[in-house]
């Protein structure tokens, strides 16, 4: 949650957005969006490079973003990026049980 709540206070133009609902927390900026690659590479299931990035490939914010896709997996939850164009971009987690 911390990577989640600094990369978005560090990208926003207003306020920052938490809620909770049953099994989903969502984390909302209004800055100017993840690059689509970046997105993309959170996004995909399957992406090598996560565990093993290139130098220099990444910042420290797509880093710390690695860090919470990582977490989640490590967890089992789900990572979402529902929304990220010009007007922000929203994380969603999906909460699963440990039962």
């Amino acid at each position: 949650m911390r990577n989640l709540l600094q990369n978005a206070l560090r990208h926003t133009h207003a306020e920052v957005e938490v809620q909770m609902m049953e099994n989903r927390i969502s984390v909302r900026d209004f800055g100017s969006g993840l690059p689509i690659n970046v997105a993309e590479h959170l996004s995909s299931a399957d992406a090598p490079s996560v565990t093993n990035p290139k130098p220099g490939e990444f910042s420290n914010t797509t880093f710390g973003l690695l860090i919470v896709r990582l977490v989640c997996e490590r967890l089992g939850w789900d990572l979402e990026i529902p929304k990220s164009d010009s007007e922000g971009t929203e994380f969603m987690i999906h909460v699963h049980s440990l039962d």
